[in-house]
């Protein structure tokens, strides 16, 4: 259906992208009381937040675009993509910090989620560590390679497949 119409193919998961980070973004303000009870505050780099929220969403958008690309190219890509998504999630530094993983730190940097993870904890965590003490600055930096690689990767094969 999407190889015989004139309707852009890069509608559908970028929608799928944008209803979850409205949601996201709807939920944020849940954060308030959390921060009431336990009598914190974030700090300044809280105005960082939409930063955090921009690079998730392109680097979301684009591995999106890439795996509905594949998935329309090769039948059988939908099963890999979820077999990889719960490996990828325990991968990603979400309920431990990166220097929990020991050895396996410098793999982390393989992961595009590893520096946007760093930067909401950054963002939203009063007491994590600095920029370059923590390694928050190289790991955001590193994402930031990942979205500018993933996006032009996705603008490729986005035209390559509206040729065909």
């Amino acid at each position: 259906m999407l190889f015989r119409s004139d309707f852009p193919r890069d509608v559908l998961p970028l929608g799928v992208v944008a209803a979850h980070l409205l949601n996201l973004l709807l939920t944020l303000p849940l954060l308030i009381p959390l921060y009431l009870y336990h009598q914190v505050w974030p700090s300044g780099w809280v105005l960082l937040l939409p930063l955090a929220i921009a690079l998730q969403g392109v680097i979301v958008a684009a591995m999106s675009l890439l795996a509905a690309l594949s998935c329309v190219r090769f039948s059988d890509t939908f099963f890999l993509v979820q077999a990889l998504l719960l490996p990828w999630f325990y991968a990603s530094p979400i309920f431990y910090p990166r220097a929990a993983a020991g050895e396996f730190m410098p793999w982390l940097a393989l992961n595009p989620m590893t520096g946007v993870l760093e930067l909401y904890r950054k963002c939203l965590m009063p007491d994590w560590p600095g920029w370059l003490d923590g390694g928050v600055l190289g790991a955001v930096l590193i994402s930031v390679g990942w979205a500018l690689l993933l996006c032009g990767l996705a603008a490729l094969l986005l035209r390559r497949m509206e040729a065909t």
